[in-house]
């Protein structure tokens, strides 16, 4: 993939590790527990609502 999008980076450690060293661009949406310098782009949100969730995807989709 060209990019890798991820929720809740606190938890998926095996899914940095992986792009990191494919080179793969990875974006990310998580909440304070998260480190955002890890990431291309970093979106603070609550990454357990999906509301909130459906709302960041819909929000890529239309401008992807």
């Amino acid at each position: 993939p060209d990019i890798i999008i991820m929720i809740d980076p606190s938890r998926e450690t095996n899914v940095l590790r992986e792009a990191t060293i494919l080179g793969v661009e990875l974006w990310a949406i998580g909440d304070t527990a998260s480190n955002p310098s890890d990431f291309e782009i970093f979106v603070p949100a609550n990454d357990d609502g999906k509301k909130s969730l459906k709302l960041i995807f819909d929000t890529i989709e239309k401008n992807l």
